[in-house]
């Protein structure tokens, strides 16, 4: 290796060992900055009545913080502090802030400080001594804190959902904390506050009993249910306080209840059915002739046809299902031997093709008379005798009529010629010698 490779390779090395403590340093800085918060009140001691600045630097970026001035050095919380006066504040980007407080007398008796405290995320807080001219002051008493004095040593949730909780059921979790009685007696059976909220919305605090025995100076492991509402999605924040005293606040992402949106969609496309199937019963009920031609059509359509259902080139044109009869068929008919003729006898245009079909056409039948029609029977002839003229003598026996005997065709008989006319015998009625 060269001296000119050896110098590159120790530039570089050199300059990834400042890229790197560079980032080391910088959340390193971030970390302590953001750990370390603090504040400032000037002037440091005024009269009520009188506005202070107070500023601050080391905050988390964007964060919310009040701002109280309170008595006893703020042992019990908010309960020794001027909420009346108090202001809220949102830290820049740098983690600073700068707010006007107006100066009142707390309700408890100095020793008084300035209370900076986090509203969300890590429960920083800040007192800053301030001295209040012409208020009460007092010794602080040893349980000023109450039975005694809790600190949260750690504090986590745990738990998730199930198969109920995606439709709807609430979400349960369980805040297990360890803390440790800092006061010089022991505290039996704490009533906790435990509060839950969604995102910006204000808490909603509930009393979380614990049936125990605390004792100075030894740590202490909690477990807590904790029950949000019913269908709760999105970020939520658990806070415990003691006393009026915040001691932790945890935040967690709950997932999204799909279950109960596919309920509604189920729901929607259920009533949307039944309420067309019930405008079909309707429309059956009042317009039968229209479902019936849409029956049809769309059996049609689909190539579907109950048994003996006519098909629908077999429907006249105005929807009437009657069927036309079917058209004759041409079928060959026998081959006819012609008559043999002489040929000049038989004009050309009436000579007959041997080879040329013929159409058959159907047998007529004739239909029978109907059951309730009326039957005529005809009486038997009988002989009957004639009666002549008073003036012919003599009598005439007529006789039946004898049936004609069936002919295979008709044929014309010769005009009948009248009988000649008879000479008639004259009796004894008769008067003679006179001419006719």
């Amino acid at each position: 290796m060269t001296y000119r490779q050896l110098n590159w390779a120790e530039r570089l090395v050199a300059l990834l060992c400042v890229v790197l403590l560079g980032l080391w340093a910088v959340p390193a800085h971030a970390d302590g900055s953001s750990s370390n918060p603090t504040a400032t009140a000037v002037p440091a001691a005024a009269k009520p009545g009188v506005t202070i600045t107070v500023t601050g630097s080391g905050w988390p970026a964007s964060a919310l913080l009040t701002v109280l001035l309170c008595g006893q050095d703020a042992v019990a919380g908010t309960d020794d502090c001027a909420n009346a006066t108090g202001r809220a504040v949102t830290t820049d980007a740098h983690g600073q802030f700068s707010q006007q407080l107006a100066v009142a007398t707390p309700p408890k008796p100095c020793p008084c400080v300035i209370h900076v405290s986090a509203v969300m995320g890590n429960q920083q807080s800040v007192n800053t001594p301030f001295d209040v001219m012409g208020a009460p002051t007092a010794p602080i008493p040893p349980n000023a804190a109450g039975a005694g004095q809790l600190v949260m040593l750690s504090a986590s949730l745990s738990g998730s959902n199930g198969l109920l909780n995606w439709f709807g059921s609430p979400p349960n979790r369980t805040l297990r904390m360890v803390v440790a009685d800092m006061g010089g007696s022991p505290i039996s059976n704490p009533e906790f506050q435990l509060g839950t909220w969604h995102s910006v919305l204000a808490p909603d605090w509930s009393a979380a009993p614990w049936q125990g025995t605390l004792e100075p100076d030894k740590p202490q492991e909690i477990d807590l249910p904790v029950q949000f509402d019913s269908g709760a999605s999105g970020q939520y924040f658990v806070g415990l306080s003691y006393q009026g005293r915040t001691l932790t606040t945890q935040h967690l992402n709950l997932p999204v209840a799909w279950g109960v949106d596919v309920f509604w969609v189920l729901l929607f496309v259920v009533v949307a059915v039944g309420l067309f199937r019930i405008g079909l019963a309707v429309l059956d009920r009042v317009r039968p002739d229209v479902t019936q031609r849409a029956r049809e059509r769309r059996r049609a359509h689909l190539g579907r046809r109950r048994a003996g259902d006519p098909r629908p080139d077999e429907q006249s044109a105005s929807g009437s299902p009657f069927v036309t009869p079917p058209a004759p068929r041409h079928v060959a008919a026998p081959r006819r031997v012609p008559v043999p003729a002489p040929m000049s006898a038989v004009p050309p245009s009436e000579v007959v093709n041997p080879n040329a079909e013929t159409t058959v056409l159907p047998p007529i039948l004739v239909p029978l008379p109907p059951s309730y029609a009326p039957t005529v029977s005809q009486a038997a002839p009988t002989s009957r005798e004639a009666t002549l003229p008073w003036f012919a003598p003599g009598t005439v026996v007529a006789s039946e009529p004898q049936p004609a005997p069936e002919q295979p065709a008709p044929q014309q008989s010769a005009p009948v010629q009248p009988a000649p006319p008879q000479a008639r015998t004259p009796g004894p009625t008769t008067p003679s010698g006179k001419d006719h």
